[in-house]
């Protein structure tokens, strides 16, 4: 799961996202949207597209169709390095 989005609002992002980069740029339409992510439901995949732009993950321009632009992609935050562990130290002769 992205930082600051449910599973759900996830796979809709990921399914936005990829739907743009394999057709150049257009944004799926709710239609295609309800396919790729697997729901019947027009008015869960709209009220989830709204999630994400009033959480400011995606824009969408006003009067257009097909007009979403992702604004932010969530990820995991990196660290550098492996954890470190704690090792008991003894003194003297092991038993």
């Amino acid at each position: 799961m992205m930082l600051g989005l449910t599973a759900q609002q996830a796979k809709y992002l990921r399914f936005i996202r990829g739907y743009q980069l394999a057709h150049g740029g257009t944004s799926p339409s709710i239609s295609e949207i309800c396919k790729g992510v697997d729901t019947r439901s027009r008015g869960t995949a709209a009220y989830n597209v709204k999630q994400l732009e009033v959480f400011g993950f995606i824009r969408r321009l006003p009067n257009r169709n097909r007009a979403i632009e992702i604004v932010k992609i969530p990820s995991v935050p990196s660290f550098a390095g492996v954890p470190l562990y704690s090792v008991p130290y003894h003194e003297g002769p092991f038993a």
